[in-house]
């Protein structure tokens, strides 16, 4: 018997937001911003919200943040992505290049 996906059932999304700082050198001024924006939206939407480097070279030009969520069904999760996305990309002084969500029933 296989397990089929409800839509009412609990469900936590988990995903990357890649932004690019054009004409950024300051190190210091991407982390400040990429820390400052997780604080944000972890106040704004009780989501858990952490910069990371993705790469072994930092890059003053590309920062990301790591996101993740639970709801109680797809919905109102995939709702509350949008929601998060909308809230970065209007808050954030850079742009988002990649946006990557990945979702999860909770068991």
């Amino acid at each position: 018997m296989t397990k089929r996906r409800s839509p009412d059932r609990p469900i936590c999304f988990c995903g990357t937001l890649i932004f690019e700082f054009f004409n950024n050198d300051d190190e210091d001024f991407k982390l400040r911003t990429l820390k400052s924006l997780a604080k944000e939206a972890r106040k704004e939407f009780n989501v858990s919200c952490l910069p990371v480097e993705l790469s072994e070279v930092a890059d003053p030009e590309r920062g990301a943040l790591v996101v993740s969520l639970c709801a109680v069904n797809r919905a109102s999760g995939q709702e509350l992505v949008q929601k998060v996305v909308a809230f970065f990309d209007g808050k954030a002084p850079a742009r988002i290049i990649v946006e990557e969500f990945n979702e999860g029933e909770i068991v």
